[in-house]
């Protein structure tokens, strides 16, 4: 996977894990048309684990967390 194969390289990381929303944005259209683009967030821990999110979802996620408020 190319995902992971960046995560590597930048990340400076063994051990990856791909987020479910990542994985379905991915496959949104099939084999045979994957997005050109998407945009994720790399977050590493203390123990050098890499999480793989998307981007969008953490947004949304702070400006319901702020409209509440």
């Amino acid at each position: 996977m190319v995902l992971k194969a960046f995560a590597v390289r930048h990340m400076k990381a063994k051990d990856i894990s791909v987020d479910t929303t990542v994985n379905e944005a991915i496959w949104a259209r099939g084999i045979k048309s994957p997005p050109h683009k998407i945009r994720v967030r790399m977050t590493k821990d203390d123990e050098g684990m890499v999480t793989i999110t998307m981007a969008e979802t953490e947004d949304v996620k702070q400006t319901e967390a702020e409209k509440k408020e």
